[in-house]
């Protein structure tokens, strides 16, 4: 799984966790926690650390460029496109504005870098995990 949770839509990813491990389920998990502050914001950090997840914090406000989720799954693009390719459901989770868009775009362009597409069929693929509820959303505004 691929996990993408910014601010508050990371809640349902702690429970996805926390399940995995009480059930003893494998198979990769690649989070991507977005927040401000790192050092205030990486709630549940001791659990996280501990959940057998890889947990990728995108912390917006700890530098003086912000990096947010979409730019967290670019700077590690092969790693997304391996767990992609080896069948991977993505959640997408949080803030219905910019953010299921951007987080989209950047999941098209490792496709493009990583899958050698050009745009359009990176596109189509996102759009063919969409239609295969690979790719799923719960966002709000």
């Amino acid at each position: 799984m691929i996990l993408i949770g910014p601010g508050t839509g990371i809640a349902p990813f702690r429970a996805f966790c926390q399940y995995r491990t009480m059930s003893q389920a494998t198979g990769p998990i690649l989070v991507f926690f977005g927040c401000r502050n790192k050092a205030k914001d990486y709630y549940y950090s001791y659990e996280w650390d501990h959940s057998g997840a890889e947990v990728i914090v995108a912390a917006s406000r700890d530098q003086e460029e912000k990096v947010y989720v979409q730019h967290a799954i670019q700077q590690h693009g092969l790693k997304v496109w391996e767990i992609i390719q080896a069948g991977a459901w993505i959640y997408i989770s949080g803030a219905a504005d910019k953010m299921p868009t951007a987080v989209k775009k950047s999941l098209a362009e490792v496709c493009q870098q990583h899958g050698k597409m050009d745009i359009a069929d990176a596109d189509g693929f996102i759009e063919r995990l969409s239609l295969q509820n690979r790719l799923q959303e719960e966002t709000w505004s």
